[in-house]
C-alpha cells in the first residue's frame, strides 16, 4: 500500500522571493533555459522533474500551498495560472528559490508525493490514470482538457483526495482514485506473467453481488488459505471502471485503439509477509546506531472481472491459492455455482531456434503481409547447479546460468547460425537453453503504410515486445509466430 503523508505542522509562513547573492550572480550569468534546480534543490531531482513536464502549473502550487500551508505570492500564483504551457525556466528559479526556504520536512513530503506522481507516467500508469479519469466529470474533463500531460493528470490525481472533508453519512466518501491507479499500474505491469498473475474464463455478464453480502465471506476464504490469518484484518475494497478490455492486453483493436470494457477490481489487502530494513535511530551523535528492522508487511490479492466478457484475472503471489481464489469469486462475489475455466496465457517455445532447420520453415510459413523475416539475436543459457547450494538454509535450491547473446549485424548476408559459427565459434546451438529471440519482419505495403521493418523481441515463458506502427502490424505479426509454431495466443 502508498505510504501515508506525514503529518505535518502548520507553519502559516509566506515564502519570500529573495534569491541568495551567489545565486543571483549565477542566474545574471547563465544560459537561457537553465533554471538551476540542482543548485537551489540538489535533494529533490523529482521534484524538479514535476516541475518541468506539469503543463498545468496552478495545480502544482496548489500541492506546495497544501503541503507548506504557506502563502505564494498573488503576481507569481496569477502568472502561473494564466500559462498555457509548462512553467519557463524563470519562473521556476523562482519556485524553486521559494521550495529552497521552506522546512526540511516539507521539503522532503514534497519530494516523496513527486517521487509517486512520476512513477504513474509510464505506460502502464497513463493506463491506470486515464481508467481513473471521467469525462462526464466536468473537473476530470479539465485536466484532460489541452493543455495536458501525464504529470498534469497524475497531480489531479493526487490533489484530488483533499478536495472535500469526507462524510460517509452524507455519502461523501474520500477520493481514493490516486491509490487505486498505484494498484492497477501494478496489475497492468503484471497482467502477462505467470509469477504474478492467472486468468480464468467464467460466466459472461454476471455482475458481482454488493460488498456488504461478501465481504465477510471473502475474508474468511482468504484467511483459510493463509493460516493464522485474522480474517477481521483484511481490508476489502471494489471499484468499478472502464479499462483496457482482458482480451485486448496484447495490442489495439482494429481501429488503432485501445478496446475498454466495464472491469471490476476487487481487492483483499492483509499482512502476509515480512519487511526487512534497515534504520538509523538516536537523538544525538553519542547514541546514534544502526537499527535492523524486521516487521509486518501488506500484500494485496486482487480480482479483476469484466462482466461482458467473462473474464476473470487473479494477481497473487501465491501461484496455488489462484485456483481456489477464482472458485471463490464466482461463488462468493458472483454468487453462482460452478467452477471457472483457466485461459492459457500468451506463451512462446523457442527450442526450435536451436536447429538451423527453422530457416527453411520460416521460409516455407510466411504468412500474408510478410515480405521477409529474419533472425538477428539469440541469447543461449545453461543452467549450472550453483556449488555449495545443498548448504544452503532456504528449501529453494540457487541456479547460476552463464549466458551469451548471438548478434547479426541487419546488413550481414550471412544467417545468424553461420555468424554462431564464424565469429562465435559454436558449431551448434543444440541442447541450449534459448530464453531470448530478435527477429526482424519486413512487411509489405499497406493500405495506410508503406513497406517497412518491424522489431519483435520473444522471451519465454510468455515476453513480447515490438515495433509494430498499427492494429494491422500486430495482426500480422502474432500470425507469423504462431504459423511458425513459436507463439501459443491467449484466446480472443
Amino acid at each position: 500500500m502508498p505510504e501515508n503523508q506525514p503529518d505535518i505542522e502548520p507553519v502559516n509562513t509566506t515564502l519570500t522571493s529573495s534569491v541568495p547573492e551567489t545565486t543571483a550572480n549565477q542566474v545574471a550569468k547563465s544560459k537561457r533555459g537553465e533554471d538551476f534546480g540542482n543548485t537551489l534543490l540538489p535533494g529533490m531531482p523529482q521534484f524538479q522533474l514535476l516541475a518541468r513536464k506539469v503543463k498545468q502549473p496552478a495545480r502544482l502550487l496548489h500541492l506546495i500551498v497544501h503541503v507548506c500551508n504557506s502563502v505564494l505570492p498573488d503576481a507569481f500564483t496569477q502568472e502561473s495560472q494564466s500559462l498555457k504551457a509548462a512553467m519557463p525556466p524563470k519562473l521556476r528559479t523562482q519556485l524553486y528559490t521559494w521550495v529552497a526556504q521552506a522546512a526540511q520536512q516539507h521539503q522532503s513530503t514534497l519530494e516523496k508525493i513527486s517521487t509517486r506522481i512520476t512513477a504513474l507516467t509510464d505506460i502502464f500508469g497513463h493506463q491506470a490514470v486515464m481508467a481513473m479519469l471521467d469525462l462526464q466529470n466536468e473537473q476530470d474533463a479539465s485536466v484532460l482538457a489541452d493543455p495536458s500531460d501525464k504529470w498534469s493528470r497524475a497531480l489531479y490525481l493526487y490533489l484530488a483526495q483533499f478536495v472535500d472533508t469526507p462524510d460517509p453519512q452524507a455519502g461523501l466518501l474520500p477520493d481514493t482514485r490516486f491509490e487505486q491507479a498505484e494498484r492497477r499500474q501494478s496489475m497492468n505491469q503484471h497482467w502477462n506473467s505467470k509469477d504474478y498473475a492467472s486468468h480464468y474464463l467464467g460466466p459472461k455478464d454476471a455482475e458481482p453481488l454488493d460488498l456488504t453480502q461478501y465481504e465477510q465471506a471473502l475474508r474468511d476464504q482468504v484467511a483459510v488459505l493463509y493460516p493464522g490469518l485474522n480474517p477481521q484484518l483484511i481490508v476489502i475494497e471494489h471499484h468499478c471502471r472502464d479499462d483496457i478490455s482482458h482480451n485486448r492486453r496484447h495490442g489495439l483493436d482494429d481501429q488503432g485503439v485501445a478496446q475498454t470494457q466495464r472491469q471490476h477490481t476487487i481487492s483483499a489487502t492483509f499482512n502476509a509477509t515480512r519487511a526487512q530494513y534497515r534504520t538509523v535511530v538516536g537523538e544525538s551523535a553519542q547514541d546514534v546506531q544502526v537499527v535492523e528492522v524486521d516487521q509486518p508487511a501488506a500484500v494485496d490479492v486482487v480480482f479483476a472481472w469484466e462482466s461482458a466478457t467473462g473474464m476473470l484475472g487473479v494477481f497473487c503471489p501465491d501461484a496455488q491459492h489462484r485456483p481456489a481464489l477464482a472458485t471463490g469469486f464466482q461463488q462468493i462475489v458472483l454468487g453462482m455455482d460452478g467452477l471457472p475455466n483457466q485461459v492459457p496465457m500468451c506463451s512462446f517455445d523457442l527450442q526450435a531456434f536451436g536447429n538451423a532447420a527453422v530457416l527453411q520453415q520460416i521460409a516455407g510459413t510466411l504468412v500474408d503481409g510478410v515480405q521477409d523475416l529474419a533472425i538477428q539475436k539469440i541469447r543461449l543459457t545453461n543452467p549450472i547447479a550453483a556449488e555449495g547450494a545443498q548448504r544452503t538454509m532456504s528449501p529453494r535450491s540457487r541456479t547460476a546460468s552463464n549466458s551469451l547473446q548471438i548478434n547479426r549485424h541487419s546488413r550481414d548476408r550471412r544467417d545468424i547460425y553461420q555468424v554462431s559459427r564464424d565469429v562465435y565459434h559454436i558449431p551448434t546451438m543444440d541442447g541450449d537453453d534459448i530464453s531470448h529471440v530478435t527477429l526482424s519482419l519486413v512487411m509489405k505495403d499497406q493500405p495506410d503504410c508503406k513497406a517497412h521493418r518491424v522489431a519483435v523481441h520473444v522471451a519465454k515463458p510468455n515476453g513480447l515486445t515490438h515495433g509494430c506502427k498499427s492494429a494491422m502490424d500486430r495482426q500480422i505479426m502474432q500470425r507469423q509466430l504462431s504459423a511458425i509454431g513459436v507463439m501459443n495466443l491467449i484466446a480472443q
